[in-house]
């Protein structure tokens, strides 16, 4: 007995299933890469809280244009927070009234930046613990960027010693961890 073999039903894709299945593919992968480009980064703009002598985190969505450098969202991250200065209460202010960020550079990984002469008002800088804090809160918040590490100040494109007699600015700034740490209640009498 001679079984004669079947012949294998074979079927072809149709052109239609692979095209809408490259249409899926095609489309689900500029919708992630979209998302991914346009995507707010999580940022903060870090505040003085002098009651507590740390800094405080208040969330700044950061939305990332794919042209935007890192120049760009520093200066406007720093520009925000100059902005919330001022209108801030006392304890809050990072900077004199109607100081302007004229600009930031990034060299290395160190942000470079530019204020206007109203950061040098002598009155707002009494007070060691104040001007550590309002520094540091403007370099926390430059440096939370990717590849930045540093702040260097300037004035009016001049380099300056300090602000308040406190903090020396010839060298650029690094963030201070114990200004962001949370402490834990202790337990017990």
């Amino acid at each position: 007995m001679n079984n004669p073999k079947k012949p294998l039903n074979r079927t072809r894709p149709q052109p239609l299933a692979i095209l809408v299945a490259a249409s899926f593919l095609l489309t689900t992968a500029l919708i992630l890469h979209w998302g991914e480009r346009h995507a707010a980064r999580r940022t903060v703009l870090f505040i003085p809280d002098t009651a507590r002598e740390r800094l405080r985190e208040i969330e700044f969505p950061l939305r990332e244009k794919r042209r935007s450098s890192t120049e760009d969202q520093i200066a406007h991250l720093v520009s925000a927070l100059l902005q919330r200065s001022e209108t801030a209460i006392d304890d809050e202010k990072v900077a004199p009234a109607g100081t302007r960020l004229l600009g930031a550079h990034v060299s290395g990984d160190t942000a470079v930046l530019n204020f206007s002469r109203e950061m040098q008002n002598p009155s707002f800088w009494a007070g060691s613990r104040r001007e550590y804090l309002a520094l540091y809160a403007i370099v926390h918040t430059a440096t939370q960027l990717p590849g930045v590490a540093r702040v260097f100040f300037l004035i009016e494109g001049k380099e300056v010693d300090t602000l308040g007699g406190h903090v020396e600015l010839e060298e650029p700034l690094t963030r201070d961890p114990a200004l962001t740490k949370t402490t834990t209640p202790h337990s017990g009498a």
